[in-house]
């Protein structure tokens, strides 16, 4: 908070921080709300400042959230409120998602009929979220597609407070004897 001339006598102010509107941050979720009095002491001191605490969530893909700051001077000063006279605070979003596979190998016996592949995420998010699984050939493999699996590409669903995902992969029955597939 800032003010433009020097004063004989202490300039109280009052700050109130408050969920914007529409409501992006949430009081108490993202931001402590404050209601409170401070001032500028007599003499020169042209800038106070007035800490306001952010809570560090750990919330995905929320992206960036808002919340609003309002300055009042309470009477009997004849002192003006200047402008602006609101200011909005932008928490940035800095909670970064990770989704991967819960192992990095998967065994199963022909026999079986399919393989149950899993995807984690290390957090919850503020919305659903979408990957898409994908079992093909590479160069390095020794399993067919068409052959000894069905080539898929899925997509699975993450529910916000979802923490795993699994789908079954098909494996082909064949009367071949062959050594391990990969």
């Amino acid at each position: 908070i800032e003010k433009n001339k020097d004063t004989a006598e202490e300039v109280f102010f009052n700050i109130i921080a408050e969920e914007s509107d529409p409501v992006d941050a949430k009081a108490s979720q993202d931001f402590i709300a404050i209601s409170t009095q401070s001032s500028f002491p007599v003499g020169d001191q042209h800038q106070s400042c007035v800490d306001i605490q952010i809570v560090d969530d750990t919330l995905a893909l929320e992206g960036d959230e808002r919340f609003l700051l309002q300055l009042s001077i309470p009477p009997p000063l004849d002192v003006i409120t200047g402008q602006p006279n609101t200011s909005q605070v932008v928490i940035i979003d800095n909670d970064d998602l990770t989704v991967q596979f819960t192992q990095s190998e998967y065994e199963v016996l022909e026999s079986e009929g399919s393989v149950v592949v899993c995807l984690e995420k290390d957090k919850d998010t503020a919305q659903d979220i979408i990957a898409t699984i994908t079992a093909s050939e590479v160069a390095s493999t020794t399993a067919t597609a068409g052959e000894d699996f069905e080539a898929i590409e899925r997509n699975v669903s993450f529910a916000s407070n979802d923490s795993s995902v699994c789908i079954a992969v098909p494996i082909f029955i064949d009367d071949i004897v062959e050594n391990e597939e990969h």
